[in-house]
């Protein structure tokens, strides 16, 4: 079978660039005037609250694509982004939806923090790039997420007792996953992924590939 990741994969280099326009466009936005810290705090929250939408609409497109790719026949999409957002995730250590705002705050007192002390381009032009990267890394990690949610809930649907751990086959495959490739579990007791962005996947067990 294809890679479940290759629909997300497209979604994410696509939208990636357009993630950074929209910080580079803040950042100019807010050097080319003087604001007060409330018009600072105003500005950035309407651009994270924008990159939330878009990151909202994508990830619901990548989890029907996933849903229906791995058998599923409900319209479930919504309810299954809603439990990725609002669930604790051992793996990141957070709640998607907290940590979006988390990160929204400390950007916002990076850049406050920068403006009082006088707007340096170059190191403001610093803390635009890493807080775009920190976006897209939650995003592609939470849309991988998506994926492994969308397929599991086709699979209890279906009714699926036993599944087989995939493992990418590249340079880049930890040993751990590489281990458990083409293992057999209940469904119920799949272990947690062992690392960020593990693109590992699971099949039905009698599927062919």
């Amino acid at each position: 079978m294809k890679n479940p990741y290759q629909y997300l994969d497209r979604r994410l280099e696509a939208v990636e660039p357009r993630i950074i326009r929209s910080f580079n466009k803040n950042r100019l936005v807010l050097g080319t005037g003087t604001f007060t810290n409330s018009e600072i705090s105003k500005k950035i929250a309407s651009l994270y609250e924008t990159l939330g939408k878009g990151n909202y609409s994508l990830l619901l497109d990548v989890c029907r694509e996933a849903y229906e790719n791995a058998g599923g026949k409900s319209e479930v999409s919504e309810q299954i982004i809603s439990e990725v957002f609002e669930t604790y995730l051992p793996l990141t250590e957070y709640v998607y939806k907290n940590e979006a705002e988390r990160k929204r705050m400390r950007f916002t007192e990076a850049v406050i923090s920068r403006k009082e002390k006088g707007f340096n381009t170059a190191e403001m032009t610093n803390i635009y790039k890493r807080n775009a990267s920190l976006w897209i890394s939650q995003l592609r990690q939470y849309g991988i997420e998506v994926v492994d949610a969308a397929r599991k809930r086709a699979f209890m649907e279906d009714e699926t007792e036993f599944v087989e751990w995939v493992a990418e086959d590249d340079a880049k495959t930890c040993s751990v996953c590489e281990e458990l490739d083409g293992e057999i579990f209940e469904l119920s007791k799949v272990p947690d992924k062992p690392h960020r962005n593990c693109r590992c996947y699971l099949i039905s067990a009698d599927a062919e590939e």
